[in-house]
């Protein structure tokens, strides 16, 4: 399977004001087998009505869920998508235009059949636009050796094949917080990352 489906979770995204940079960073991606699943969970601004006029594209679903918080979104997200590598991407952030392609060429081109996940840079920036930090990248040692020092992986920069998840499970919703690095540690363990 080429396609990729990226799950963009939001709550009050409209409110936050970055959601449709979001959105439309999904949609100018080059590679062009994409689907975009917006998991709305449980907004109480105008998310839902701002999401619906994105839904005559075909890529683009829309789910509206009472709240459940971030691993809850994610989830609902992972059982309705329809290709074979899952990316994430919040309210916030955005992706660069060749994002997607770039991970998903240097996934599916890993000699190792064990690879289950593949992450790259990130940078934080200001609402100007500013980059203001560039966490560290590491690549000098496992990534399951490094995550024992912090969470170093951003959920916007994973791409991970969905049979994974069937292996090691989805985001944990008792998680109140470090959900992802939960299941980063859960990948990591079990298959090869880069």
């Amino acid at each position: 399977m080429k396609g990729v489906s990226v799950i963009l979770t939001t709550y009050n995204g409209v409110t936050r004001g970055y959601l449709q940079q979001a959105i439309e960073s999904v949609l100018a991606q080059s590679h062009r087998e994409i689907e975009l699943i917006i998991v709305n969970d449980g907004s109480t601004d105008k998310t839902k009505d701002f999401c619906e006029q994105y839904l005559s594209d075909h890529r683009i679903s829309l789910i509206n869920q009472e709240n459940n918080g971030p691993a809850a979104a994610r989830n609902t997200g992972i059982r309705h998508s329809n290709h074979g590598y899952i990316a994430f991407l919040d309210d916030d952030d955005f992706y660069e235009p060749m994002m997607i392609e770039r991970l998903y060429r240097e996934i599916t081109s890993r000699p190792n059949k064990n690879t289950g996940m593949i992450y790259c840079r990130t940078r934080h920036i200001n609402d100007k636009g500013v980059v203001i930090k560039t966490p560290l990248f590491v690549d000098s040692i496992p990534i399951y050796e490094a995550l024992f020092y912090g969470n170093v992986l951003s959920t916007p920069s994973i791409l991970v094949e969905k049979k994974v998840f069937d292996a090691v499970g989805t985001f944990r919703e008792h998680l109140h917080y470090a959900e992802d690095y939960d299941l980063w540690f859960r990948i990591s363990k079990s298959f090869g990352v880069y």
